[in-house]
């Protein structure tokens, strides 16, 4: 169970990045499930001949565990060699993927941004080979501004921070007396809200929001070193899990082993 969950969470989490993952990134936790299910499969033969204390059963399931344990020393081995070219890879990859933002990526670009903090591959000024030298940035480059009102917009040139937008209202009482009656007359004006602001209309800008424009200061990692360290970790840690289930599953061959031995020398002896 704890292999098949391994894999299952670590395969579900690079789902979600496929766009900027290789396939030897899904081959791995597609292993381990593999692995897992055939565990669950091979465990029928070792109750079987325990139960019945037949040798054949016993050295059938001994053989098959030693082919898992295989697999799972190839998994362990294979994530730890994946971990150490993650970092080369996503230097590669994002640095192609950078140039079609706005156009197929906008989307997964903004997402790695948003969640891991980051801008650009190795810092914001990657982006002035697709913004030019206008310092324009994706806004998922950002860190958003609560209780602000206002259009958003990313630039590394400028970081002003817009006030927030209120509505207020005037009263004024005129009051008109004469000698024969006395007359009180309030008239109430109110102002109208602030005239809504047009932002730009680029990708990712918010548009015909009331109040100033604003911007906070850009992420300063790259995501080739936040969303690296990412998948370097579950890389890592289906490397550790596979290889320490295959040394604990050594212990179970040997067992097994003994198990057949008895069992075989008992059979022939009778």
């Amino acid at each position: 169970m704890i292999i098949i969950g391994v894999g299952a969470a670590v395969k579900t989490i690079y789902t979600q990045y496929a766009d900027f993952l290789d396939t030897q990134y899904f081959s791995l936790p597609n292993m381990l499930i593999a692995t897992g299910a055939l565990i669950f499969l091979v465990s029928f033969f070792g109750c079987c001949g325990a139960i019945k204390e037949n040798w054949i059963l016993l050295a059938i399931f001994t053989f098959l565990l030693c082919i898992i344990c295989l697999f799972e020393f190839a998994s362990g081995i294979a994530g730890y060699v994946l971990r150490s070219q993650t970092a080369a890879y996503l230097d590669t990859r994002l640095r192609a993927d950078l140039s079609t933002y706005n156009e197929s990526t906008h989307a997964i670009w903004d997402l790695i941004q948003s969640n891991f903090e980051c801008c650009g591959v190795d810092s914001y000024a990657d982006w002035s080979q697709y913004f030019g030298e206008s310092g324009e940035l994706p806004v998922s480059c950002c860190p958003s501004v609560s209780g602000v009102v206002g259009a958003f917009y990313c630039n590394s040139a400028s970081t002003t921070t817009g006030t927030p937008s209120t509505s207020y209202s005037t009263t004024t009482t005129t009051t008109t007396q004469n000698t024969t009656s006395s007359e009180t007359t309030t008239s109430i004006s109110s102002s109208p809200d602030p005239t809504p602001i047009s932002a730009r209309s680029d990708q990712n800008q918010l548009v015909n929001l009331a109040g100033s424009e604003s911007t906070t200061a850009p992420y300063t990692e790259g995501c080739k070193s936040a969303f690296g360290a990412y998948i370097k970790q579950h890389a890592y840690q289906i490397g550790g899990c596979a290889l320490g289930l295959a040394i604990l599953q050594l212990a179970g061959i040997g067992f097994s082993f003994y198990l057949v031995r008895q069992l075989k020398n008992g059979y022939f002896s009778t």
